[in-house]
């Protein structure tokens, strides 16, 4: 019976696998690659043929439709949405249909989990050791097992950040599926599964950081037109409000938090790296442009003060370019506006009792 399950399971992965997209995820998917940072006159043509991929537009050799999504989140956590769906069936599908591994990996679960929970409840009543899982285990240790090998290899290899992240998630609804069966056999499969990819997710998070911060400190170009949003910014504000959207009110909100917030400071470096190479408003203008686009994609990314202050520079160089004189005379002359009523009766208040004093003290000069 063992050797019959492993052979239906290595049966059906081989299916699945012919079913995920050809171009999967690489180190060279990272937030900022090293070919990004090769030289000024690569990176200016870079940016522009990597908007065009972003749109699926450009001749490119590995062509956005066969990768997927990257960075954004885009319809993918449906996935989690579908969780207790049917298995896909490989043999149904249609050729031209492609599939992330995270959707294979739910359904390649969800038929684990299935039968697991039928072999457990058949072991416990048929030999009646209810409640004792060592039948069962005897039976099913081989999949298992060859299950967490398949995992390994996959892990080994995927820069999928946020394909990681929602395998987590799968495996965290999992053990809720199988809780709610009352069945836990497969309690510590979960826990070998999650032991596989919380180190990876940490290590693709790190690399997406450092890599900013090898951004800054080696200097990334700024893009030719100096109002348009990097690319760089587009890339950080998608994972980054993927990763949080796939995290929120969850156990793994935790585990996310502190990677995020790295990567929150790198991003905003980075950016004033790049702005400090720009002469003149041109640099607040970037900035705002910058900051805004994370907002408008990521509006829990905390980069609000950080727009206001730019706002607030441009808004005050252009005062300064429009009406110099009239700047100049407001700045030597110190003057602040009453900013309410009661600034302005206090502002009376004061000035009636210094004249009554003056007057007072006169007057007793006089009597002398």
């Amino acid at each position: 019976m063992s050797a019959l399950y492993l052979k239906r399971f290595r049966k059906f992965m081989s299916r699945l696998q012919k079913l995920e997209l050809q171009n999967v995820p690489t180190r060279a998917d990272i937030l900022v690659s090293d070919d990004m940072l090769v030289s000024d006159q690569w990176q200016t043509t870079a940016n522009f043929m990597g908007q065009l991929q972003e749109f699926g537009l450009g001749g490119t050799t590995i062509k956005m439709k066969g990768k997927g999504s990257v960075f954004a989140l885009s319809g993918r956590n449906t996935v989690l949405d579908e969780f207790e769906k049917d298995s896909i069936d490989p043999r149904s599908a249609q050729n031209n249909v492609k599939y992330y591994h995270d959707q294979l990996f739910r359904s390649y679960q969800m038929l684990l989990m299935n039968t697991a929970t039928s072999e457990f409840h058949f072991v416990s009543y048929f030999f009646d050791i209810r409640g004792d899982p060592m039948l069962f285990h005897e039976v099913f240790d081989q999949t298992k097992q060859f299950s967490l090998d398949s995992l390994e290899a996959f892990v080994a290899e995927c820069w999928d950040a946020v394909g990681l992240l929602l395998m987590i998630r799968i495996v965290e609804l999992s053990r809720e599926c199988m809780q709610k069966r009352e069945v836990s056999c497969l309690d510590s499969y979960f826990d070998a599964l999650q032991q596989q990819l919380w180190p990876q997710l940490e290590l693709v998070l790190k690399e997406n950081t450092a890599s900013l911060h090898r951004a800054a400190q080696q200097g990334l170009a700024v893009p030719g037109n100096k109002s348009h949003v990097h690319l760089v910014t587009r890339r950080y504000a998608e994972l980054a409000a993927s990763l949080h959207a796939l995290s929120a009110g969850e156990s793994s909100l935790a585990e996310i938090e502190k990677p995020l917030q790295s990567m929150q400071v790198e991003a905003r470096n980075l950016l004033e790296t790049m702005a400090s190479k720009i002469e003149g408003p041109d640099a607040f203008v970037f900035l705002v442009n910058n900051y805004d686009l994370v907002l408008t994609i990521f509006p829990k990314a905390g980069f609000e003060e950080l727009l206001g202050e730019q706002v607030q520079k441009f808004v005050e160089s252009q005062l300064k370019r429009q009406f110099p004189d009239l700047v100049s005379f407001v700045t030597v002359l110190g003057f602040r506006p009453a900013t309410t009523h009661q600034d302005v009766v206090n502002d009376e208040q004061i000035q009636a009792d210094e004249d009554f004093q003056t007057g007072e003290g006169s007057l007793h000069q006089s009597q002398a």
